[in-house]
């Protein structure tokens, strides 16, 4: 199992020397230790991980180094590694620069000198669960993207099926309907404007849409809708000549159920599908 890094930046070989014991001897099992004399040596060692795929876990840095400030190594880290808890180390703490370097993203916490041992080891271990917490949090919101993504690329496969359905149907001259069997009302679901050669004004009643066909095929079609009406049939199937504008005739078949009732159950809504099934039917 690979373990996360406690990387130490300090000037001093003597302090990091102190530094790399007690934590070793505190939390070998749960850390590598790794020490850096300058913000540069840290930068490289950091990058080296990084390109070893290790996590580095928490960066502690004391405030003076040799010509720098430690805020500013430690904000030149912190975009190396965002999620690392960062520990600033100093002998000159007071309320007013706490509240001020608590601000700041790349300090996380500060350690006053000279420092505890316990006081070290509950540093680390409050900065640990810091750094626990933050990658949670990424893969959290890492987890919400991916489904978000998914959601959409679904989202995207349903709207592609929608229109190549929309496509076939339209190109199949199959109609959808709805009937309400108190008013013989008919509204068509589709954005076309004609329907086999009718504005959907001229067949939106029933009785306006039978006038449109003739002979036994019309008594045919009556019978079934009244057999509905009365109960004794729940669906049924009907193919007949329908008459166009244009006086020709397209053989239909009409499928249909009753998909609502009343609460005394009488049928209330009926719905169903035309389908231009004339041998000549394709492309039109």
């Amino acid at each position: 199992m690979n373990k996360p890094y406690i990387i130490c930046i300090n000037s001093s070989q003597e302090i990091l020397d102190t530094l790399e014991i007690t934590l070793y001897r505190f939390f070998s099992d749960e850390f590598e230790i790794e020490i850096a004399l300058t913000g540069r040596e840290a930068s490289e060692l950091i990058e080296n991980l990084i390109l070893q795929q290790k996590e580095v876990s928490i960066v502690m840095c004391d405030d003076i180094q040799q010509h720098v400030d430690g805020k500013d190594i430690l904000e030149e880290l912190h975009k190396l590694v965002p999620l690392a808890s960062k520990i600033l180390l100093s002998g000159f703490i007071e309320l007013k620069n706490v509240k001020t370097n608590l601000k700041e993203e790349y300090i996380n916490f500060l350690l006053k000198k000279p420092w505890t041992t316990e006081e070290l080891i509950n540093s680390i271990m409050v900065a640990s669960e810091l750094y626990k917490t933050r990658i949670k949090l990424q893969k959290e919101k890492l987890l919400i993207t991916t489904k978000a993504l998914e959601i959409t690329n679904h989202t995207d496969a349903l709207n592609l099926l929608q229109a190549k359905l929309t496509y076939i149907v339209q190109a199949s001259n199959i109609y959808y309907w709805e009937m309400d069997l108190s008013t013989n009302k008919i509204t068509y679901q589709t954005s076309d404007k004609l329907i086999y050669g009718h504005k959907k004004s001229e067949i939106s009643d029933l009785n306006k849409f039978l006038s449109f066909i003739k002979g036994d095929d019309k008594e045919k079609l009556i019978t079934n809708l009244k057999l509905l009406k009365i109960g004794d049939k729940k669906s049924f199937e009907s193919i007949y000549n329908f008459q166009q504008n244009s006086n020709d005739t397209v053989l239909l078949k009409t499928c249909a159920t009753i998909f609502k009732y009343s609460q005394d159950g009488y049928p209330l809504l009926l719905i169903g599908i035309n389908l231009n099934i004339s041998a000549n039917s394709k492309g039109k």
